[in-house]
């Protein structure tokens, strides 16, 4: 009997033990990893990846994303050159041009288009293979040279405000389309093959069909103090473009001819350039040495960044949070280009560089700290608030 109970209770034991056990949720590495924490990207900083000083003169670039190279025309060395996009460090000399003030790289062709200042002339200047420059007549003081193999490439002559259209295989002028006003920056569309110009003194946005030439829409801006530049918007389809004006940003849809003013500056405006695929604009302001963070969600800015120079040239580095920032210093009588970083705080996977874009050391990048203006409160890397604006 005393056998027989003892079994019992051992039974027993072992069945509250087993529903204990089937009861608890197995620990694995998958239940017990934390939620990705989701980042805010426009909380952040600026950080320098390299800087390049050159003698002052004017200074434009271009890029070579599958050989990492930044191409840049040295207007008064008279060099077409390029250095390396992930250290800065120069690699060579291309051509020696006369009065070279714009660039565009044609990575089908792997030809360099340069627009010559002062002249009726561009350059057709072949990369990686010998061969003198090709000198081809244009109109009147090319100013913008550029495109995309999927849209061709065009020459902006700037002085009889005539765009050309180029041969794919010898650079050469094949037709033309008269924009009747001066325009100081093209955006292309290579989505919807269409070029945006911004009238600067009539104050209007044209769209062009590429590579037809076709005129889709020319439209009011409003209250636009002289256009400078069109970027395409983040947000619906009535922000599709937002266009940056001496006195503001501006947004609407060209096709439904209504724009309207997001921002208002007080100081006079540069270029803008969108950060990575973010809802951020970095925009200059070459007067007053700075550059201004500024949200397309809030419309407000939320970051400036002061500088011992005027900006006087931005671009956007496809498939990075970075741009290439073109300074001038005509006290000090030198100009630099540097390589800026927008850093999201607590997210270092958004610092990777793109595949084939090399690997970038941490020693090499360094925090941007600039000097700051006297009677200024926002300083360097200090956030504005959000109610501040320029």
């Amino acid at each position: 009997m005393k056998t027989f109970v003892a079994f019992l209770l051992v039974s027993l034991l072992s069945l509250t033990a087993s529903v204990e056990a089937a009861s608890v949720t197995p620990s694995t590495p998958a239940a017990s990893a934390k939620k990705p924490v989701e980042t805010d990207p426009e909380k952040g900083h600026f950080q320098t990846v390299f800087e390049h000083a050159f003698s002052f003169q004017k200074i434009r670039t271009d890029l070579d994303l599958s050989d990492n190279w930044l191409f840049l025309t040295l207007y008064r060395d008279r060099e077409a050159a390029h250095i390396d996009l992930t250290t800065g460090k120069q690699i060579g000399v291309d051509a020696h041009l006369r009065d070279p003030v714009f660039v565009a790289f044609d990575p089908k062709t792997r030809n360099l288009l340069v627009a010559q200042g002062n002249s009726r002339d561009y350059y057709v200047v072949p990369v990686g293979r010998s061969g003198p420059p090709l000198s081809v007549r244009t109109g009147l003081n090319p100013s913008w040279v550029g495109g995309d193999p999927s849209l061709g490439y065009y020459v902006l002559a700037g002085a009889v405000h005539l765009l050309y259209r180029l041969d794919k295989r010898e650079g050469r002028p094949l037709d033309w389309t008269a924009l009747g006003d001066r325009v100081r920056h093209v955006t292309l569309d290579t989505e919807k093959k269409r070029a945006l110009f911004p009238l600067y003194r009539k104050e209007r946005l044209m769209a062009v069909s590429l590579p037809s030439f076709h005129r889709q829409t020319d439209v009011d801006l409003g209250n636009c103090d002289h256009p400078r530049q069109a970027l395409f918007g983040a947000g619906s389809p009535e922000t599709e473009v937002l266009v940056l004006c001496r006195d503001g940003i501006y947004s609407g849809n060209p096709a439904l001819e209504d724009f309207h003013r997001l921002s208002r500056f007080r100081k006079s405006s540069g270029m803008m350039v969108r950060i990575g695929k973010t809802s951020l604009l970095a925009i200059s302001f070459p007067k007053s040495r700075m550059i201004r963070l500024w949200s397309e969600k809030t419309h407000h800015f939320i970051r400036t960044l002061h500088l011992d120079g005027r900006p006087v040239f931005l671009q956007g580095i496809p498939g990075t949070l970075d741009f290439l920032l073109v300074l001038d210093n005509p006290l000090d009588r030198e100009s630099r280009v540097s390589r800026m970083r927008w850093v999201p705080d607590d997210n270092g996977d958004l610092l990777l560089p793109p595949s084939g874009a090399g690997e970038l050391s941490a020693p090499s990048v360094k925090s941007f700290n600039p000097p700051g203006t006297s009677g200024t409160g926002n300083k360097g890397n200090t956030p504005l608030p959000a109610n501040i604006r320029n």
